[in-house]
């Protein structure tokens, strides 16, 4: 894998937190065979079998591919399937790009967000089937909650970093963009 790839995947103590504040993953839609091995979700969706075009449900793990032009989908998707009733609850992981249109989307719906203080290291298989960091992410990330248990998500999430209330809070009424 290369550092343009979009296939990273998240380090386990990211991914107990996020069932920890869920209460477990039941869907993760962006997903791949690798990512799997540490994030045990009911049902998963990979690039073959492609989740914008599948229903997501319960409790949604997402960290979507970060390339312009595919981010932008699933963060809508993602906010059409919590307005159809079919997603409890969710944590996305994205880069944090709080300048850009699907970050304020994004931000807007939540219920609260967290920003790590430390850039994450995701991980890539190696041959002998261990997973080894990545080197090269000069990024920070924003986890984005959406539920009813945002007292679990803080409690889950404060020691990474600050952990903010969207303010400009939407009813669900998105549409495809």
């Amino acid at each position: 894998m290369s550092l343009e790839s979009d296939e990273w995947v998240t380090p386990a103590l990211y991914v107990e937190k996020a069932r920890a504040a869920m209460g477990g993953i039941d869907c993760d839609p962006a997903s791949n065979d690798m990512a799997q091995r540490l994030v045990k979700a009911g049902t998963y969706f990979t690039k073959e079998k492609d989740g914008l075009n599948c229903d997501w449900h319960g409790n949604v793990w997402l960290n979507p591919p970060y390339s312009r032009g595919l981010i932008e989908p699933f963060v809508h998707k993602l906010l059409r399937e919590l307005e159809a009733g079919r997603v409890s609850s969710a944590i996305l992981l994205t880069n944090n790009s709080a300048s850009s249109h699907w970050h304020q989307h994004a931000a807007s719906f939540s219920t609260l967000l967290c920003n790590p203080s430390k850039r994450i290291g995701f991980l890539e298989l190696q041959e002998d089937g261990t997973y080894a960091q990545k080197n090269g992410n000069d990024r920070g990330q924003t986890f984005f909650f959406y539920g009813s248990d945002p007292e679990a998500f803080m409690q889950t999430f404060a020691d990474l970093g600050n952990i903010l209330e969207a303010v400009a809070r939407h009813p669900f009424t998105c549409h495809r963009e």
